[in-house]
Parts: C-alpha cells; structure tokens; sequence
C-alpha cells in the first residue's frame, strides 16, 4: 500500500482546469471591455469629441485637424501635441482614451521639478472666452438663450471684443441678477501661455500674420514668464502690443 499525498481524482482536475479556463476568459472579457468603454483617438468624431469634458467644438476640431494632417495618434499622450490641450486636461481625459487599443499615458513624475510646473501652467481656465464662444457655447451660460447669444456675437462682430465680462451688461435682457450669475463662468481674456491663434485673432489687435509670429515666439522661447515678453516678438508693433495686453495675462505661477 503506497503512502503519500492523496491524488486528485480525474474528474477534479478536469473540473479545476475548466476552472482556470473560464477565469482567464472573464478577465480577458473584463480587460475588452474596459478597453472598448474608452473613446478611441483615431476613430472618434467631432460629437465625440466634443462631449469629453474640457474639450469644446475648437478643440475637437484641432484633434481632428491633428490626426488629418499628422496620421493617427500612438498613444493617448499625443493629444499634447494638440495646440490648447494641456496636461491637466489630459489627466482628466486618460481613463476615458484609447489610441487604437493603447491607453498608455503615464502622468508626469512629481520629482521632475520642470514637469511639475508645465503641469500648473498647462492647467486650463474653465471659463468660456465671450470673445470666441460660438452660439451653442454661449447659450450653455446661465441667463444665456438663443436671442441673448446671438446678441452678444452681433455686439462683438459691431463693436468689438468684449474688454471685461462685466461689458456683458451692455446686452438687452442682462441685469445685474444674471450678470452676477454670469461672472464666475466667463472671460475675456486668455493666459499669455495658452492663448490660441483664434483667441488672437479675436482681439481684433493682430493681423494673422502677427498672431503667428506671437505662437511661433512663445514656441521658440518655451513658456513665457510674462506678458511682457511678447514685446520681443519679431514684427509685432508697440500700438499692437498695447492692444493686444488687455486681453492677456500671465499664467498661474505668475499672477498680476
């Protein structure tokens, strides 16, 4: 009679491998479908897009833009190679993303002292710039309808930009009631660090030509530390720069 550990009968170890089997396949099936929950980068359209949280129509239109003119994104990450799209806003975004089935996107590391920084300068401003809203955004503010917002866009294209939200009031049916409501949700101007073309533009103080050279400055020099700066943007005219300051500021790290 031999003696040692007792053998598992036939019919156990079957059972235990089918066992086995059928776990692996639930976490494979859990791992699809967590991957198939995410939005992919490469297949996604301007709706999608559009609906993620910090991401507007502009937006939505430069990653679409992006993905035309420079091929499909490899990773998620890519999206910081997206004009307007900051890491903050990329944090935010990364358990919803999939570049063609990857999700890597690994956060900055918190002892790299540069990469802390970019990441409190590349925090975006939540609130909606009245100076390029469209009719869609507009009408999304509280006290803001239809008739309202196409207001507001007839007083920029008549008068000009907007100076400060408080020249909100200028439009029929805006009292101080939804003026106060209103504050805390828009702007009028943009920090000198992520301003785009169209923000530029909208100033009506630069020629596209000049807001170029502006983006291809902060570009060549990195981050500007202030407003400034800009003075030494090549082609840029001093009663240009005055005009242009108003609708400006310095970035987080930097306040006035």
């Amino acid at each position: 009679m031999r003696h040692g550990r007792p053998r598992l009968p036939f019919t156990a170890l079957r059972l235990l491998f089918a066992g086995l089997t059928l776990g692996c396949l639930w976490l494979w099936t859990l791992h699809a479908g967590a991957q198939e929950g995410r939005l992919d980068l490469n297949t996604a359209t301007l709706a999608q897009l559009d609906a993620l949280p910090g991401i507007g129509p502009s937006k939505a239109q430069a990653i679409l833009t992006h993905r035309a003119e420079r091929g499909p994104f490899k990773t998620p990450r890519d999206l910081l190679q997206v004009e307007g799209i900051g890491a903050s806003t990329l944090a935010r975004l990364c358990p919803m993303l999939q570049a063609s089935g990857d999700t890597t996107c690994p956060a900055p590391s918190q002892g790299n002292a540069e990469e802390v920084v970019e990441v409190i300068d590349a925090d975006e401003d939540p609130r909606v710039n009245i100076n390029i809203a469209d009719t869609a955004t507009l009408q999304a503010l509280p006290g803001i309808g239809e008739k309202r917002a196409a207001m507001i866009i007839e007083r920029r294209q008549s008068v000009g930009p907007f100076k400060r939200p408080e020249e909100l009031r200028e439009i029929k049916g805006i009292g101080e009631k939804t003026l106060e409501k209103l504050l805390p949700f828009v702007r009028t101007t943009a920090r000198v660090n992520q301003v785009t073309r169209e923000e530029l533009l909208a100033t009506q103080a630069v020629t596209p030509a000049q807001a170029d050279a502006i983006l291809a400055y902060r570009k060549r020099v990195g981050r500007l530390l202030d407003v400034e700066q800009l003075k030494e943007t090549p082609g840029l005219p001093a009663a240009c720069y005055m005009r242009l300051a108003v609708f400006l500021e310095p970035g987080p790290l930097w306040p006035p």
